[in-house]
Parts: structure tokens; C-alpha cells; sequence
């Protein structure tokens, strides 16, 4: 599995994040990679998703001397790394690569808009609120402002969803991204695609990060069937 960590595309991986690669590696009995891609301010799209696709790149390209089978693979991620993670997702398809076996989405960020109803009901909710998310998307798509938003940007702006990776996808009930999570969910279900949605309740953003809650360990079980049987 490759991971892509969150943080708004302009913080790196936290403790936190260490914390549940080594849960996925060990309860998921899989090779784990996480990528530590270009951020913003300074780097902002296309730097960090083309770090991204490098490292699935080149994980393939040396799997065998890591010890993966490059045909069972996995790419995962939160938040700005969920966006990562769905980019990348379409891009292997449309490359037409090795295929990925699944993509694991946590409360992703997929609309540049902010428009869906979640987008604009959260203005002061703990970690990330609305004012967070519009901040989050003018910073990494400052070099597409007043233009047409490129390709695997917004992963929801892709019209033509059929053919991608079995996906994962979770919500936090009180989070700016819950509804786009689960516009993505539905189309995905509707082009075809196989797909498993856990919108989780009484939740914020980075509600996994508290490990030892029930929610959290209910979800982290989730998670770990669905690359299970993805592998």
C-alpha cells in the first residue's frame, strides 16, 4: 500500500499518521509506503500529485527487489492525501499501468467548489472548518486561479468515473468534506465501480487520530476488511 498523508497539502505526516501505517502494516500483513511529497505554500499542483504518481511508479518498476507483488497493490489516504490518493487512482487507469487493486479514501477532499451543503455548515469545528477547506484549495490551485482546473486536481471534477479501483470511502459526520465524500461514493456505485462507504457519526475531521475511542476502532476495523480483501 502507498500512502499519502493529509494535512491541507502544506504539513507533512504526523505521529499520528506513523501510528496507523504501522496498524495497517501489521493487521493488514502488507509492504507500506508513505510519500513525502512536495507541499504549499511553496510547492503547489502539479509538484506534490507528481511526487505522488513517482512513488507508485517506482514502486512498481522495483517491486521485486521490495519484496511486493506488483499486482496486488493499494494506494490509501486522508484528507488532502485521500485527494492524492483518488488523483492517483485515475491516473494509473488512465495510463493504463500495472492496476491498482483499491483505493482506501479517508474524509478526502475531492471539490474545489466547496459548494455541497457540509462545505459551508462548519465554520468553527475542531481541526477543519469551512474557512480551512476554501484556504486549503485557493493555495493548491494558486497557479490555475481564473483557469480551467487541470486534470486530477478535484478528483470529482472527473466526469467519467467507470473502470477505476475498488474504493473504501469515510466520512466524519461534522466535516466540511462529508457530503462531497458521499456524492463521490454514489457516483462511483453508479459508474459501476465496487465500493464500500462508512459515513461515520457524531465525528469531526480527524476523529481516527483519538485511537482508543470506539468510533475509531470500529472504523480502523473497516478499513483493514476492505484491504484484506483487496490483497
Amino acid at each position: 500500500m502507498i500512502y499519502f498523508h493529509g494535512g491541507g497539502f502544506v504539513l507533512t505526516y504526523a505521529s499520528t499518521h506513523v501510528v496507523s501505517m504501522d496498524i495497517y502494516a501489521q493487521r493488514a500483513r502488507c509492504r507500506l509506503f508513505i510519500v513525502d511529497y512536495r507541499l504549499g505554500p511553496k510547492h503547489v499542483f502539479p509538484n506534490g500529485f507528481e511526487d505522488c504518481y513517482a512513488a507508485w511508479q517506482w514502486v512498481v518498476g522495483y517491486a521485486k527487489n521490495l519484496g511486493v507483488d506488483a499486482s496486488r497493490m493499494a494506494v490509501a489516504g486522508d484528507s488532502a492525501g485521500g485527494t492524492l490518493a483518488a488523483a492517483i487512482a485515475q491516473k494509473v487507469k488512465d495510463a493504463g499501468g500495472q492496476p491498482i487493486r483499491g483505493q482506501l479514501l479517508i474524509y478526502p477532499a475531492l471539490d474545489k467548489s466547496s459548494s455541497a451543503d457540509s462545505a459551508t455548515a462548519f465554520p468553527d469545528t475542531p481541526l477543519w472548518n469551512t474557512g480551512a477547506n476554501i484556504n486549503m484549495w485557493e493555495v493548491y490551485l494558486r497557479d490555475y486561479a481564473g483557469k480551467v482546473t487541470p486534470p486530477y486536481a478535484a478528483p470529482s471534477d472527473r466526469a467519467e468515473l467507470a473502470g477505476l479501483a475498488s474504493a473504501y470511502i469515510e466520512s466524519a459526520e461534522c466535516d466540511p468534506l462529508r457530503d462531497e465524500a458521499e456524492e463521490y461514493a454514489r457516483r462511483l456505485q453508479s459508474a459501476g465501480v465496487e465500493r464500500l462507504f462508512n459515513p461515520t457519526k457524531g465525528t469531526v475531521h480527524g476523529y481516527d487520530t483519538v485511537f482508543d475511542s470506539e468510533v475509531s476502532k470500529a472504523a480502523m476495523q473497516k478499513n483493514l476488511v476492505f484491504l484484506e480483501s483487496i490483497f
